[in-house]
């Protein structure tokens, strides 16, 4: 009788522990979040990028145009790249024109953009992209202004990668 329930308790514990492992390797690394900023001198970017089992999101929370004199605008166009094997891979553009030049200042004041799609899709970002997000991905900014000249800028992001790929966390301390 006691051994019976010594073996009902050892195959309980060892189910438990599958069931744990199980959870724990099929969630591993499976939510990451990039906070990016990036700066050229004259431009400064901010947003984050969150991939999951889900949905895969980017957003550019704030573009400032850092420069004491405006630019009159006809065209900006705003791109994501990421760069694999040397070649540009485009995760997203945008783009605004118009006949009326335009204040650049004003118009970054209102861009924000958010892009997402579900997971698999595999449109915006593959594995590789996720994974190597750090290393890979910058923006380009085009501009045309009112008098037709072009002015091109890069930004390469600077990103921080927070992932759930632990078993325990450390509790950091208070800040004082």
């Amino acid at each position: 009788m006691k051994k019976n329930i010594i073996k009902a308790l050892i195959v309980t514990i060892t189910l438990l522990c599958i069931l744990f492992a199980t959870y724990f390797f099929s969630n591993y690394n499976k939510f990451i979040i990039y906070d990016f900023q990036g700066s050229d001198g004259y431009f400064f970017i901010n947003g984050n990028a969150t991939f999951s089992k889900k949905y895969q999101m980017i957003n550019i929370n704030n573009i400032y145009y850092q420069n004491i004199s405006d630019i009159m605008a006809q065209r900006v166009k705003i791109s994501l790249f990421a760069k694999i094997d040397g070649q540009e891979r485009l995760i997203y553009a945008s783009q605004a024109e118009s006949d009326n030049p335009f204040s650049l200042v004003e118009y970054l004041k209102t861009y924000s953009y958010v892009m997402k799609e579900p997971y698999g899709y595999n449109e915006c970002c593959n594995d590789f992209i996720i994974k190597n997000f750090n290393n890979i991905v910058y923006i380009k900014i085009e501009i045309v202004d009112s008098n037709q000249n072009p002015m091109e800028t890069v930004i390469k992001l600077d990103s921080q990668k927070y992932s759930n790929d632990q078993f325990f966390y450390k509790k950091e301390s208070t800040i004082d």
